[in-house]
């Protein structure tokens, strides 16, 4: 039950860590890359307790954190082909703005991120970027 109380504090406090840093726009790189880390943790950790102590099967822990290591991999290997990523379109408010890029060469495939903004007291509020998407062009 200890274990339980824990890991919904930690999970609260990381949800209100990231709410707070979109809310005063304080969102970095960094703080991307470490948030989803201290995720991982916190929850392959909690899936490798609970097998430990007979709670869970052995093989879903094992398939979980396997499945992260290759996802994370593969993220690395896409963003490191040319380290930015394509702006394609941006979603917002439920309508779709496309943007055009006349240098992409064609027969190729691009990476690239969507993120949103909403105006609040004048200040434009971004969201999270989404996960890598990828689009190969004519």
């Amino acid at each position: 039950i200890i274990c339980g109380i824990l890991f919904i504090i930690a999970s609260v406090t990381d949800f209100l860590d990231g709410n707070l840093a979109r809310t005063n726009n304080q969102v970095t790189d960094f703080g991307k890359v470490m948030d989803a880390i201290a995720d991982k943790i916190l929850v392959n950790g909690v899936l490798i307790i609970m097998a430990c102590n007979g709670l869970l099967p052995t093989i879903i822990p094992v398939i979980i954190v396997l499945r992260d290591t290759f996802v994370d991999s593969i993220k690395m290997v896409a963003s490191s082909k040319n380290g930015k990523y394509s702006k394609v379109k941006t979603i917002t408010k439920g309508s779709t703005l496309s943007y055009t890029n006349s240098n992409l060469a064609s027969k190729k495939k691009y990476y690239y991120k969507v993120r949103a903004f909403k105006v609040v007291s004048g200040k434009k509020v971004y969201s999270s970027y989404s996960d890598i998407k990828n689009i190969k062009t004519k």
